[in-house]
């Protein structure tokens, strides 16, 4: 079946790369087997023979040492697509050459952009199976829609469209109905390919319809939650949950009220599969990405259980992934109102954030910079954890860490680096020496030399504010303490929902550093949901 998470999916496992010479003469070889394959079907009347070819160009399309494409071309070129796809209509009323009819239909839909748009025309008869009884000619229709919906957003339109959503809603429903049962005569393979060509048709950064949030979809959802034992339709279920949370407030605003985050953090345990837990993971970061209405509706219900997942998940240092989703869900935590801070504070995660930050690998550093700049920022807002930053700083815990990924030529999280000196040196002449002895200018003059113009002109700031021949410490340094500390968080792109990265791309004007272009000095500015992960 369908792995979790992934776009597209094969009948079989099948490998691409760089071919041999010895490789390339087996691929004439097989070329020729799918001619007189395809000869031998369309020139046989009898039904048997029509199965052995079709079983060889499924042998073909399936075969682990052979790049597929070629074959997936040649069936195009003799426009045998048609033949496959009058053959899954049902035309000869055998139920065995009807799924594999569709079996190839799968496996040319696995291929490029182009070869999968020649199955687009069989999508209509594609989704008339799923209405049908046989279980085995749904999975594979299913599986197919899948890997069409799988390639591109314009594909992805193109299936909904031609209204594939409501046949794969009410097989879940069914299946949904039968789990509340507790029947055990559901086709669990049905099902979890089902949720994966649903998860696809959501993964495009702009929801076509209000459709998905609609109550039927979200009550069958929420039931499959109940599928305990079986870890990979979980999977798929919360790859939905995902999505589902990603794209705007309002969305997922009636996620939250219909009480999904009890149904994800149910399936979060110390025995939770890694392929589980990121998507569940993820969508719990979504639903703390918005404002603090909707953490304090998460948090209240679900506080403990998501903090000690949490734990557990940063402790899982063999899979990297989980940390780093750990992490950024830390940092939307921290991005919340005070009692949200108090809570991770008081959990441990600072020393931890702390130490990944010092000894992390780089994309867990930068993780670990967003979350400890937040509760920086709180600190300083709020007054109410005066000992966070002394301890951070005069520990060495962050300035050394922090001075070094200046260096490293990734502009995101150059900004956030610079973001967090900035709280720093306006703590005061002794949090400036530091800094300073820390080899501090010479990091920041580095920054001039990044093409980046507004980063090389927030490091010219810093080091004319703090060490110009004109500066002068007094009074004024607790108000640039609080500015530094409410100027909002500025994520960079990929880690926003698709309507916030369409607002990204749109021209702003330059304001001086500790201005948003908003007005709003809102601590839910900090907060930011996930599409996906660089």
């Amino acid at each position: 079946g369908a792995a979790g998470g992934d776009a597209k999916s094969g009948g079989s496992s099948s490998i691409g790369g760089i071919m041999t010479q010895e490789q390339e003469q087996d691929m004439k070889q097989v070329q020729q087997v799918v001619d007189q394959a395809i000869q031998g079907f369309r020139s046989s009347p009898d039904l048997e023979k029509k199965k052995t070819h079709l079983s060889l160009l499924i042998k073909l399309l399936s075969r682990e040492t052979i790049d597929p494409e070629p074959c997936i071309d040649r069936i195009i070129q003799v426009g045998f697509v048609k033949d496959l796809t009058i053959l899954a209509g049902g035309s000869t009323k055998n139920a065995d050459l009807q799924i594999q009819a569709i079996w190839c239909l799968t496996n040319i839909a696995s291929g490029t952009t182009e070869q999968t748009k020649q199955v687009v025309p069989a999508c209509p008869v594609l989704i008339q199976s799923l209405s049908g009884t046989n279980s085995r000619i749904k999975e594979h229709a299913v599986w197919a829609l899948g890997n069409i919906a799988g390639d591109s957003e314009e594909l992805r339109n193109t299936v909904i469209k031609m209204g594939a959503f409501l046949p794969l809603c009410r097989i879940m429903q069914q299946a949904a109905a039968a789990a509340a049962k507790k029947n055990n005569n559901t086709n669990p393979a049905l099902v979890r390919t089902v949720a994966w060509t649903v998860s696809n048709m959501l993964k495009g950064r702009v929801l076509p319809k209000a459709q998905f949030y609609k109550h039927p979809f979200m009550e069958s959802i929420a039931a499959l939650y109940s599928c305990k034992d079986d870890a990979a339709i979980l999977t798929e279920i919360s790859w939905i949950s995902t999505y589902l949370t990603s794209r705007d407030e309002q969305g997922t605003g009636r996620i939250i009220a219909a009480k999904f985050d009890n149904l994800v953090v149910s399936v979060l345990n110390k025995d939770t599969p890694t392929a589980l837990a990121i998507p569940a993971l993820r969508t719990i970061g979504n639903m703390l990405a918005y404002n603090d209405s909707f953490n304090s509706t998460v948090l209240s219900r679900n506080g403990k259980p998501i903090l000690s997942a949490l734990a557990a998940c940063l402790k899982q240092e063999k899979h990297r992934g989980l940390a780093k989703e750990s992490i950024w869900v830390i940092g939307n935590i921290l991005a919340g109102p005070t009692n949200h801070v108090k809570a991770v504070l008081d959990g441990g995660f600072i020393p931890v954030l702390a130490k990944i930050l010092n000894s992390g690998q780089f994309d867990l550093q930068r993780e670990a910079v967003y979350a400890l700049l937040n509760a920086m920022r709180e600190s300083q807002k709020v007054k109410a954890f005066p000992k966070l930053i002394p301890a951070l700083v005069k520990e060495g815990k962050i300035v050394n860490p922090v001075l070094r990924l200046l260096k490293i030529d990734d502009p995101d999280c150059i900004k956030a680096c610079l973001n967090m000196l900035e709280v720093v040196l306006a703590q005061g002449k002794d949090y400036v020496s530091l800094v300073e002895e820390a080899n501090g200018i010479e990091c920041l003059e580095h920054v001039h030399l990044h093409p980046n113009r507004a980063l090389w002109d927030h490091a010219h700031f810093l080091v004319d504010k703090y060490w110009g021949e004109d500066v002068d410490y007094g009074p004024e340094e607790k108000a640039a303490a609080a500015a530094a500390a409410a100027d909002p968080m500025d994520y960079p792109v990929w880690r926003l929902g698709a309507q916030q990265q369409q607002q990204a791309q749109q021209p702003q004007q330059q304001l001086p550093f500790g201005l948003s272009n908003n007005g709003s000095n809102s601590s839910s500015n900090n907060h930011q949901p996930r599409f996906d992960f660089g």
